[in-house]
């Protein structure tokens, strides 16, 4: 059954041909049909001929479906015009378009293909549909039936929340934080501030209990390689430096002559840190969503006595949402009105 179906349909293949050829001087195919400078250049030399290509051919049911493409000049003028045709054993199908549909579909192609052309196509994800029952293909406007459905900047300023957990030697925690960034094709920076447990040292009041401690890090990442060709998946290599407000608590100093004082200090420690990140962004918003691993090396802060440093292991996802991205498009309530 597959293979007669095959053969009625290149069998419809040629007759589409044969009678696209009826109808001009001469048929010319191997130009795209869609290249409008390639035909104009053609046909202004052969003003009588015309550029024809099949676009697709495909049985469904009993029927066989070709859509072709032609483009001739009429005058000076270059037309292009896209059918389908289908054909059954006794029954032929023509479908009618909806003359206030196809005008506002040729509205909306030339409202959001204006927008867009504003920016570079090359940092910008775009979802678009393509209709041929648009009146503005027929009158030589290639790209007429093209509608911007969503686009978005892919690069540019974001607001992450994350939240982790932090496993060290001296204590482990969860973490909440959030962060401004700001990325590019292969780099990207980042500033963020973040909540976590500390633990305190042996020489203070309570030894070993936890306190609530705040970090903030600036963060340069590099990205090595790209995955795939809209860079929606992202692996950073990064590294900088962050600040932890600490706190002593050292125990009480008894003077010689039998006064005891209470010191209770505080104050913030430089550590470097250095990591690996993970983020996919979303397809034409500007969001994306990461997860990254991180090494620390922390300090325990002990009062007149020399500072212990310690590692620590910190795993976080987040979410960044993009702003500043220049979003263009159309509501979904504006799309389904379209059809």
């Amino acid at each position: 059954m597959a293979t007669r179906n095959f053969l009625r349909t290149a069998l419809v293949v040629v007759f589409a041909l044969v009678a696209i050829a009826a109808s001009a001087q001469r048929v010319v195919n191997g130009i795209n049909t869609r290249d409008a400078k390639a035909c104009m250049s053609y046909l202004v030399s052969n003003p009588k001929d015309t550029i024809a290509s099949v676009v697709s051919a495909y049985s469904n049911g009993q029927d066989s479906v070709v859509v072709r493409r032609e483009v001739y000049l009429s005058g000076e003028k270059l037309i292009a015009r896209q059918d389908t045709l289908i054909y059954t054993p006794v029954v032929k199908t023509v479908r009618v378009v909806n003359k206030d549909k196809e005008e506002a579909l040729y509205k909306a192609s030339v409202e959001t293909r204006f927008a867009e052309k504003a920016f570079d196509d090359t940092s910008r994800d775009t979802y678009y549909a393509y209709s041929d029952s648009v009146n503005g293909v027929s009158a030589g406007d290639i790209d007429a039936g093209k509608i911007v459905l969503r686009s978005a900047n892919k690069y540019g300023w974001g607001v992450n929340l994350y939240a982790g957990w932090q496993m060290a030697e001296n204590v482990n925690s969860p973490v909440i934080g959030a962060g401004l960034e700001y990325s590019r094709s292969w780099w990207a920076a980042m500033l963020s501030g973040e909540a976590g447990y500390s633990k305190y040292t042996s020489n203070a009041v309570n030894a070993g209990d936890k306190y609530w401690s705040f970090r903030t890090e600036a963060l340069a990442a590099l990205q090595p390689f790209r995955f795939d060709a809209y860079n929606q998946n992202r692996l950073f290599l990064f590294g900088g430096i962050g600040f932890e407000w600490y706190s002593t608590e050292s125990k009480p100093y008894t003077d010689e002559a039998g006064n005891e004082y209470m010191f209770k200090s505080w104050g913030n420690f430089l550590y470097p840190t250095a990591g690996i990140r993970f983020e996919h962004r979303f397809f034409s918003t500007g969001n994306s969503l990461f997860v990254s691993a991180q090494w620390r090396q922390l300090s325990g802060v002990i009062q007149n006595a020399s500072t212990e440093r310690y590692n620590a292991l910190m795993l976080s996802v987040g979410f960044n949402f993009g702003f500043f991205r220049n979003t263009t498009g159309m509501s979904k309530s504006a799309v389904k009105n379209l059809y």
